[in-house]
């Protein structure tokens, strides 16, 4: 299901109360969201819990708000002023130096955040008052766009498609350095994670006001991997691969013919997703990728 998160609570708070709502043990999320921010989160339910690492798109997608002249210990407008500076910025500028962030390039994580050093999460330690080294993380940003910007407040919005493990709140720490005098996130709203966009969400407590109903709202497990072709094998070729065994290309109706390393998503005779296959052309097998 897709839950589109209420601002001023944890990840771990929504899949606690949806958690109490299905009444099932394997539960978790996808892609965490700080309590300031609001929008998609994908949480998997059951057999979904295991999709998380073969999901075709990682990307997300992000409206941000932020604010010029201001620096944070968090990045964003929650945390404790650190430093303030007059704000000589046209828009132009602004989203000049905007652009300058769609690129590959290297991320250095905030100490406000839930990564580990030595077991202990960063905030932990920045709570402390420790500060340690953090090293760059590779992201990408393949689009930015600035929607909105005063002038006269040194306040902006822009959206944002960049890869999984990008820090937005860092991108608007980003722009107040490149700007020359700093800036804080003050808004953020994930609009697609992973695929799943937030015209699919729905809000916390309709997911409470839809008790026995809860089946109507949730996803099928095949919807993320769409992007892949799909084949139906026969009863004895699902058994064979729900129990890991690689099946012979020459028995499977391709129809649209197939290239070694292509995904498929696999369903049974009776039309039931089972998991998905990968060609091996060397082989001339498709071997489980995954079964579900």
């Amino acid at each position: 299901m897709i839950i589109n998160k209420p601002q001023w609570i944890s990840s771990f708070d929504v899949v606690f109360r949806v958690k109490k709502i299905v009444k099932c043990k394997k539960i978790g999320h996808c892609g965490t969201l700080d309590p300031l921010a609001t929008g998609v989160l994908p949480i998997l339910i059951g057999k979904a819990t295991k999709i998380l690492q073969f999901l075709p798109n990682t990307k997300k997608t992000y409206i941000a708000s932020f604010k010029l002249g201001v620096t944070t210990d968090t990045q964003d407008i929650t945390g404790s002023i650190l430093t303030k500076s007059k704000v000589l910025i046209n828009t132009m500028t602004c989203k000049n130096s905007l652009g300058e962030f769609i690129k590959e390039s290297f991320q250095i994580p905030p100490m406000y955040s839930s990564i580990k050093k030595n077991g202990q999460p960063l905030y932990k330690l920045a709570r402390s008052g420790i500060e340690v080294y953090r090293a760059a993380r590779p992201i990408f940003v393949d689009e930015i766009n600035l929607l909105e910007f005063n002038e006269k407040k040194g306040t902006g919005r822009f959206f944002v498609t960049c890869s999984s493990g990008t820090y937005v709140r860092t991108i608007c720490h980003d722009l107040g350095q490149k700007l020359g005098c700093g800036a804080v996130m003050t808004d953020l709203i994930r609009t697609d994670s992973c695929g799943f966009s937030i015209k699919n969400s729905v809000d916390l407590e309709k997911i409470k006001e839809s008790g026995r109903e809860i089946g109507k709202i949730l996803i099928k497990l095949d919807f993320p991997f769409r992007v892949y072709h799909k084949i139906i094998i026969t009863k004895s070729q699902a058994f064979r691969f729900k129990c890991g065994g690689d099946l012979l290309v020459n028995r499977i109706d391709f129809k649209n013919g197939i290239e070694s390393g292509q995904i498929f998503r696999v369903y049974d005779c009776d039309e039931n997703f089972i998991g998905l296959g990968k060609i091996s052309k060397q082989k001339q097998e498709l071997a489980v990728l995954k079964a579900f």
